[in-house]
Formats: structure tokens, sequence, C-alpha cells
């Protein structure tokens, strides 16, 4: 089937990534012999589900479909067509393992070079519940995004260990890695402004609600609140610059799990399996990316 696609195709650069990724939890869970017809492959059924989101398309169903006439599909099926509900229970099986597979798809870019930690910008999107209306506005009103106490607990801790007061001995991340985290004015509330942990910058409001550099604004007093402390940050050039940066940043990123995996809506029901169903996108986005690397640069990344 090689000849079925041409040689820089993104599903060759799929398979290549799938293969090096760890898969023993999920193939752990599938019979190689004994009784019954053999298990689809594991490796199989991520890199379809991979190559699905890629192009807009979650529906089990369609999945199903598009795996006997896209060639795409069928040549990472290898000509099988599972059927829908082999899908769909492979995600809903596995949900638990796609952090893992996020984190691994993660260091892979961060070896090509994709990305850094620095100053990290933080965004909220909304996207539509497989619920009822009035039931999902009712779970949602007033409530307010907080800062991940996991990674903002402390801002001191020693390279290699966690950091003090995170209560997730499997958090990856460490406070000494991060820079200047940057908000929106979703996130200004009092308990983010001072939860103990690295720097951050939170906008007030919106654009014309924030104060602008170069406006005449006197030294805050020495026993200023935090938000007065934060606005007059806000308001020096040093600080304006900053923050200019967080919509650039991270603002794309919403627009394409909206526009390029089609996540206006989740598929299924429940928190775990929503936060599961936004990180397999996120994961899509970023295998996305590393795909349209040059050869050179993926093939170092490969490289064990």
């Amino acid at each position: 089937m090689r000849e079925w696609l041409p040689d820089d195709h993104v599903v060759w650069v799929l398979l290549e990534v799938v293969e090096h990724l760890d898969v023993a939890a999920l193939e752990a869970r599938y019979a190689q012999s004994g009784p019954g017809r053999r298990a689809y492959d594991p490796r199989m059924l991520l890199s379809l589900l991979i190559y699905a989101y890629s192009a807009g398309v979650r529906s089990s169903r369609q999945i199903e479909r598009l795996c006997r006439t896209d060639v795409a599909m069928r040549v990472i099926c290898g000509l099988q067509v599972p059927d829908h509900t082999v899908i769909a229970r492979f995600r809903q099986r596995h949900q638990h393992f796609v952090q893992e597979l996020f984190t691994q798809v993660l260091l892979i870019c961060a070896k090509a070079g994709l990305g850094r930690l620095g100053a990290i910008a933080v965004d909220g999107t909304k996207i539509t519940a497989n619920a009822a209306l009035l039931v999902h506005q009712a779970r949602c009103l007033g409530q307010c995004p907080k800062l991940d106490r996991c990674c903002l607990t402390s801002a001191t801790c020693e390279s290699g260990n966690r950091p003090r007061g995170c209560d997730d001995t499997d958090c990856p991340c460490l406070a000494d890695w991060i820079g200047t985290l940057l908000f929106d004015a979703g996130y200004w509330t009092q308990d983010n402004l001072t939860v103990p942990g690295p720097d951050r910058l939170i906008a007030p409001g919106k654009n014309a609600a924030r104060p602008q550099p170069g406006q005449d604004h006197d030294r805050p007093p020495q026993n200023a609140d935090p938000a007065t402390l934060m606005i007059h940050r806000l308001a020096t050039e040093e600080g304006a610059a900053l923050y200019r940066r967080r919509g650039a940043t991270v603002e794309p990123v919403n627009a394409h799990l909206k526009d390029r995996t089609a996540l206006r809506r989740f598929a299924r029901r429940g928190l775990a399996a929503c936060q599961a169903e936004l990180i397999f996108a996120e994961l899509v986005l970023n295998i996305g990316e590393f795909c349209r690397l040059a050869p050179a640069r993926r093939s170092a990344a490969l490289t064990v």
C-alpha cells in the first residue's frame, strides 16, 4: 500500500510517531492468544483516532464509513474496517491513558524544538456540553476558574522534586521551570491574585478596562493590596509588553481546537470523559505541528 499515498503524506509521519509511543498499558488489555477472534491492534486504533480527529471527524460511525472509502484511513487500518462500537469502546476504555499519551507526544515535540517554558499564557474557551441546556447552566452558574494549586503552590522547589504542597505525586510540572503566567480577566479573583507560586499577570478587565502604559500612575503605596499592585504593574512598559504576548500565544490554540478538530461540542458525558476528549484533541494538534517540521528535525526527535 506504499504506492497508495505520496511519500510526504502525513499518515506516514503519524504511523512513525505512534510506533515510538509506549502503549504497553494499552496492549496489556488485549489478549494476543487464546479462544476468540484476535483483537484489533491498539496502535492501529490509536492512529486511526488521531488521524480522524485531525480531519475534524469524531463520530465513531463516520470513522467506520471512512475506513471503507478514505485511502489514508484504509492505509492506517491495513484494509480492515473496525466496527463503530469497537472505535467507541476503545476511546471510552482508555480515556485514563490519554494524559500519558499527551505527555509522551509533548516530549517528542520538545525534543524537536517546538516548545519551551518561559512566559506561559492561559486562556479559556466555551465548548458545548453533551447535556441538557438548563442542567449545564445550573452547574456552571457562578463558577470562576481558579489557578491550579498543583502548579502554583510553591515557586521554591529543588530540581527533580515536585513542588511542596502538591498532593499529586505524579505531578509533572516543576515550578522553577516556569517564568511568568499570563491570564485574562476571567481569572481576576482574590484567590488567584494571592495564591503562592510563580510570577503572574492577570488582567482586571477587557482591553478598555486595563491600564495603559504611559498614563499618569502614582507609585502604589507600600501597603497596597494585591489588586492595586497588579494594576500598577500592568501599567508599566515592561508589564504591558509581557501581557501583550498572551493573546497571540494561546488564543490561536483554542481556535485551532474548534476549527481543525471540530471540537465545538463534546461527544461524551461526564467530566472525566470531557477532559480526556479535550486532552486528546490537544495531542492531535501537537502531532500536527510535529508533522509539519522538516524531515531531518522529525527524524532527530524520534531517534532513541
